[in-house]
C-alpha cells in the first residue's frame, strides 16, 4: 500500500529563469487547452489519453515549435483527467462544462523534473534550468523533513504553481507500507468466518 504526501517548497528563481517559467506555464496552458477543445469537438467527449495522444501529440508538439515532449504529455494527462470528471458529472446528472485552464501551473514528472538534495532542474519552453529550494534547517519538525528530507519517501513529481509573485513547488512523495492483512490471508480468515 502507498503513502502519499504532498510538500510544498518555494524556489529561488532568478529573472532570467522566471522568464522562461512564465512562457513554459503559458506553454503548458495552452497545450491543455488545445487537447480539452479536441476532446470536445467530436459527438462524444473523447477521455482516452491515448486517443488524444494519436491526434494531438504531433499538431501541439508543431504549433509550440516543439515544446518539450513530456510536458506536452503531462499536459494531455491533465486535460484528460478534465475531460473525464466532466463527463462524471454530466452521468450523476450534475451540470459541467468544457474544462478551461487558466490556474498558472505545470505538471513534472521524473522525466521533466531531477529533484537534487538542494535544487530542483526543470524543463522549459528552452531546455533546463536550476532553482535552488528555499528550505527550513533539515532537522526541524515540518513536513519538509518528515517526507522530503526523509530516506523513507520517494519524489515522483511535483506541479509547479506561480502564486502571489512566488515559485512554489508541490512535490509529491510517497513510501510503501505493509499492508495490516497478511498475505494471503482472506477476509474470511480474517474475520474469523468459514466457508
Amino acid at each position: 500500500m502507498d503513502v502519499r504526501r504532498t510538500v510544498s517548497v518555494a524556489l529561488d528563481v532568478d529573472s532570467h529563469d522566471a522568464a522562461l517559467l512564465e512562457d513554459t506555464v503559458d506553454t503548458f496552458l495552452w497545450c491543455a487547452q488545445y487537447v480539452s477543445d479536441h476532446a470536445f469537438e467530436g459527438e462524444y467527449v473523447t477521455t482516452s489519453k491515448t486517443t488524444l495522444d494519436d491526434e494531438t501529440y504531433d499538431d501541439v508538439r508543431e504549433a509550440t515549435d516543439g515544446f518539450n515532449g513530456g510536458l506536452v504529455q503531462a499536459a494531455r494527462n491533465k486535460a484528460a483527467e478534465a475531460c473525464k470528471s466532466v463527463v462524471a458529472r454530466w452521468k450523476q446528472g450534475k451540470k459541467a462544462s468544457k474544462p478551461h485552464f487558466t490556474s498558472p501551473h505545470v505538471v513534472y514528472d521524473h522525466r521533466t523534473a531531477t529533484f537534487h538534495d538542494e535544487y530542483v532542474s526543470l524543463a522549459t519552453v528552452d531546455g533546463r534550468i536550476e532553482a535552488d529550494y528555499v528550505l527550513p534547517d533539515a532537522s526541524s519538525d515540518t513536513p519538509h523533513a518528515e517526507y522530503f528530507f526523509s530516506d523513507e519517501y520517494e519524489t515522483t513529481g511535483a506541479e509547479l504553481h506561480y502564486t502571489s509573485g512566488n515559485w512554489m513547488l508541490h512535490v509529491h512523495c510517497k513510501k510503501d507500507v505493509e499492508s495490516d492483512t497478511p498475505d494471503g490471508e482472506t477476509d474470511r480468515e480474517r474475520n474469523g468466518s468459514r466457508g
